[in-house]
């Protein structure tokens, strides 16, 4: 294409003779090669990270994604990526102080293995970086959460001041302007949970798996369905949005 980067292409082949492909090729170029077109007195460095805290990528199918968990350890599939956005945000909050298991139980969806723990959802506008989100928690000591918990905080006025959760689920949503301190232990170990219920079976003959007819593909790719225990009231009564400005407690 004449760009300053040079190029190549890179085939995907469905076949190990390489005569069919998965898709049609495309012109590629690598940032790896950019560095390559500055001077020598250019500045050039690079920060590493793990991948699940900056490259989960979520782009392959099921079939796919099992045959690279086997060549690479990465399936870098729907469940994988969806379980690493939970992780990561079990690790911050272990960063913060809090006792939660980072790691969570061994699981297998789509015959991909991963770990499910506390799923946790902390939206932008509740932290972006570590500072923020250590802030948000000004007593960690009273943050304990237990791997069948599932947390949605979402808002710049929302501060946690005690989270006791071993199973249960909690929705926090805060418009700009309100203020809310939360400040909750769940009673016992029975609250509402929303679990991951595997579907799809593998098909040795087809090379491939099959799930129920009617099935949204969001689920297929996943391999799991999401499936709440309580009831509906339960769950409404753990579900809080404040979408006027003012100041607010939620407790139990």
């Amino acid at each position: 294409s004449g760009g300053m980067v040079p190029e190549f292409v890179n085939p995907k082949y469905k076949d190990a003779e390489k005569t069919i492909f998965k898709k049609p090729t495309r012109l590629e170029c690598m940032m790896q090669d950019y560095p390559k077109l500055l001077s020598s007195e250019a500045k050039v460095g690079f920060i590493s990270l793990e991948r699940e805290v900056c490259f989960s990528a979520v782009k392959n199918n099921a079939v796919d994604a099992l045959g690279k968990q086997k060549k690479t350890g990465f399936p870098e599939s729907a469940c994988s990526g969806e379980a690493d956005a939970y992780k990561i945000n079990r690790r911050y909050l272990s960063l913060a102080g809090a006792s939660v298991d980072v790691e969570g139980k061994d699981a297998e969806f789509n015959r991909i293995k991963t770990k499910v723990g506390a799923k946790l959802v902390f939206q932008p506008s509740f932290a972006c970086t570590l500072a923020e989100f250590k802030s948000k928690f000004p007593k960690p000591e009273q943050v304990k959460i237990g791997n069948d918990a599932t947390i949605i905080l979402e808002g710049g006025g929302v501060t946690v001041e005690r989270l006791e959760m071993q199973k249960g689920f909690l929705s926090v949503t805060a418009c700009p302007g309100a203020e809310v301190l939360v400040n909750w232990k769940e009673p016992g170990h029975d609250g509402p949970t929303m679990d991951f219920e595997p579907v799809g079976e593998w098909g040795e003959a087809s090379n491939s798996f099959s799930y129920p007819q009617d099935l949204p593909e969001k689920y297929q790719i996943r391999g799991y369905t999401t499936k709440f225990s309580g009831t509906a009231d339960e769950r409404s009564k753990r579900t809080f949005v404040f979408d006027t400005p003012g100041k607010y407690e939620v407790t139990i």
